[in-house]
């Protein structure tokens, strides 16, 4: 990640309650990232993802939905 997005920058994470989305997630709060926007159509497995990156500090909101709609 480049300085120039750390701690400045919201990052829209889609399909984030899958491996991948979940790795994502976490590696741009470790990264510093201002704000996250985790995205999928699990509101339980949202929170799941969200709760420990919040507890570290991460500002993190959750949107309910699925983008290709």
């Amino acid at each position: 990640m480049s300085e120039r997005n750390s701690a400045q920058g919201v990052a829209l994470v889609t399909g984030a309650t899958g491996g991948m989305g979940a790795a994502s997630a976490r590696a741009l709060a470790a990264a510093g990232y201002g704000e996250l926007v985790l995205c999928d159509m699990d509101a339980g497995r949202l929170e799941a993802v969200a709760a420990p990156l919040r507890a570290r500090g991460a500002k993190v909101d959750v949107l309910v939905g699925n983008v290709a709609d």
